[in-house]
């Protein structure tokens, strides 16, 4: 978002009264479609619950493109392109965990993968986050890239995931 839309949107969310806030209002999500349409997709889903007096969140962003069945078809189905899951670790409001994120191949390099990261982190400033982790199989240069261009480090060794059998690298980004 440039400037002035950012404006727009903290003064909107502004306008919220603490605690009723819908788990993320349609304004914002209107101001992220924006810009998913500014690069030709469709929409942007956002699914989840906030918890406040708990402070327990979770929410899936997806970004989506309508496909016609066939070119003869005015059918049309939702494409998923990218998505990621951010949500609280339990027993810490303080840290978000991201997981299941992705970029569909034929979207890498358009900047999908940034759009999603600046998404990520204005929901985390909203839920007052202070640290947002993530794992990442260890080799997966896409992600690596993405992660470290934003500013994300990695912490500690890798370890092996026993029930994926994947060397994986755990990943942070201090927000405060």
């Amino acid at each position: 978002m440039n400037t002035e839309e950012t404006r727009a949107a903290e003064e909107l969310w502004e306008t919220y009264p603490d605690f009723k806030r819908p788990i993320i209002p349609r304004e914002f999500i209107d101001a992220f479609e924006k810009r998913i349409k500014s690069l030709r997709y469709d929409e942007v889903r956002i699914t989840g619950e906030l918890d406040p007096e708990y402070a327990e969140f979770k929410a899936k962003v997806s970004i989506i493109a309508k496909r016609k069945w066939n070119t003869d078809s005015t059918k049309s189905y939702d494409y998923h392109l990218a998505s990621f899951t951010l949500e609280h670790m339990p027993g810490c409001g303080g840290i978000l965990l991201s997981h299941d994120s992705w970029v569909g191949h034929s979207e890498r390099g358009k900047g999908v993968g940034t759009l999603m990261q600046e998404m990520k982190m204005w929901i985390a400033s909203k839920l007052e986050a202070a640290m947002l982790l993530a794992t990442v199989v260890v080799g997966n240069e896409a992600e690596e890239g993405l992660l470290g261009k934003h500013g994300w480090k990695q912490v500690g060794p890798a370890f092996r995931n026993v029930h994926t059998g994947n060397n994986v690298q755990m990943w942070q980004k201090i927000l405060t």
